[in-house]
């Protein structure tokens, strides 16, 4: 039931994909290489545009863009991107990059994958994903090469 009406909807909805994909993102975890996990997330994104003729899109992203319609839907996506962010900064702080370094490269791997997905739309094509996926795995590997052993 959504009283709401449609802004409530779109903002549960937002809500569930982001349950969805960190999910996704920490069953990827196990990986102990978080360059890989960066990888395999951009190419899984990659192969899903490309399976659905990049039709479909982050959600989340469209939630964002959304604010005037539906606020609570953008607000449901700032939460998400949050959440996102924390994730991907315990990946990558548990290989060893300090905690400040680590929110700050997370926020860039999160800002990157999403950039790179709406590129991937506009252009019908899966590759500005899967070079973001390589250069982000690149980025990781030097960080993680540059943190005092």
């Amino acid at each position: 039931n959504f009283p709401a009406g449609k802004p409530e909807l779109i903002a549960a909805a937002t809500e569930n994909a982001s349950g969805i994909t960190i999910s996704a993102v920490e069953a990827m975890v196990s990986d102990s290489d978080p360059a890989q996990v960066v990888q395999t997330f951009a190419d899984r994104w990659a192969d899903s545009l490309e399976a659905n003729g990049f039709s479909a899109g982050c959600p989340i992203v469209a939630a964002a863009l959304g604010r005037q319609e539906a606020p609570e839907a953008a607000d449901a996506a700032g939460a998400a991107f949050a959440r996102w962010v924390e994730v991907v900064t315990r990946l990558v702080a548990d290989s060893g990059i300090d905690p400040e370094a680590a929110e700050e490269l997370a926020t860039t791997i999160v800002a990157t994958v999403e950039g790179a997905v709406i590129m991937s739309m506009a252009e019908c094509s899966a590759e500005p994903l899967r070079r973001a996926g390589r250069g982000l795995a690149s980025l990781v590997r030097a960080r993680m090469a540059s943190q005092p052993r």
